[in-house]
């Protein structure tokens, strides 16, 4: 893939998506204008991707390594360490997939006591750093957990305008098989790594599905790595053919275990309650 395309599908999610949280990575990463980067905090002793925006799932288990490694080369600072040359980068390509090692253009990064932010430039792209002082902060008071949106009532409104149109079809995308297979070269067994990582990747792919569900459609979070997707439609949607735009999409991030998706049609609502009612089932 292009760098152009990772950068086009990067910008997407910054450019069109609902937003998560407003004190999410996404949230902060679109005011910022950063289209790739990640957060890894400590977990066992190891560096781990618990936040990321536009890198692959395979990256982000490269980039999974021992303490002692990320130590020595990066030293806590209170600036930025970038690293631009070729001989610069090259420690660091073994934390990145062929896909983005070949185009990796820059590498910025902010370590605190507990915490690494990588921000990611590859090439084509240009990008003003955000002040360390204001990279430090959002790392402190940014959480581990996954940060999803608000209530389904929160929808209320948006809702309300798509079922003056259409009926509400209702639709379960299951991404629990296809995160599964794209962490399967994880070489740690360690449950509480590997659940960072699909909370990570999840989160992603989340984002990215609100990019193709803009409103008044609506995409939210459900059981397990399930994703409730409200699309306004006078018909029933041909879910093989929507399964695949939207595997098609996860491409990127989770390469051919993106064909592992699942999407179910989970009947029709025709009043705002009834579409509420389904986003609020767990």
């Amino acid at each position: 893939m292009a760098a152009t395309g990772l950068l086009a599908k990067a910008e997407h999610y910054l450019g069109s998506a609902t937003p998560l949280a407003e004190n999410s990575f996404y949230a902060w990463a679109a005011r910022f204008h950063v289209c790739h980067a990640c957060i890894l905090r400590t977990i066992d002793e190891r560096f781990i991707p618990v936040h990321a925006i536009g890198l692959d799932a395979q990256s982000l288990v490269q980039a999974c390594a021992e303490r002692p490694y990320w130590e020595e080369i990066i030293k806590q600072t209170d600036d930025w360490q970038s690293f631009q040359t070729d001989d610069e980068l090259s420690p660091f390509f073994q934390f990145f997939s062929g896909n983005y090692r070949q185009f990796l253009s820059a590498l910025h990064i902010l370590r605190t006591k507990d915490a690494l932010l990588l921000v990611i430039v590859l090439e084509q792209e240009t990008l003003p750093l955000p002040a360390a002082e204001t990279a430090q902060s959002f790392l402190a008071s940014n959480s581990v957990a996954p940060q999803l949106d608000s209530s389904p009532e929160d929808y209320t409104a948006i809702i309300d305008t798509g079922i003056k149109h259409a009926p509400a079809q209702l639709l379960l995308l299951s991404l629990k098989l296809a995160v599964e297979e794209s962490i399967s070269d994880l070489p740690y067994a360690a449950k509480n790594i590997e659940q960072a990582l699909k909370d990570a990747i999840y989160t992603e792919l989340y984002a990215q599905c609100k990019t193709l569900f803009q409103n008044p459609n609506t995409t939210h979070s459900g059981d397990g790595e399930e994703l409730k997707i409200v699309l306004f439609s006078p018909n029933e949607p041909d879910e093989l053919l929507l399964r695949f735009h939207i595997s098609q999409s996860f491409i990127p991030i989770l390469g051919n275990a993106a064909q592992k998706v699942i999407l179910l049609q989970a009947g029709t609502s025709l009043t705002v309650r009834g579409a509420l009612s389904f986003l609020e089932q767990g």
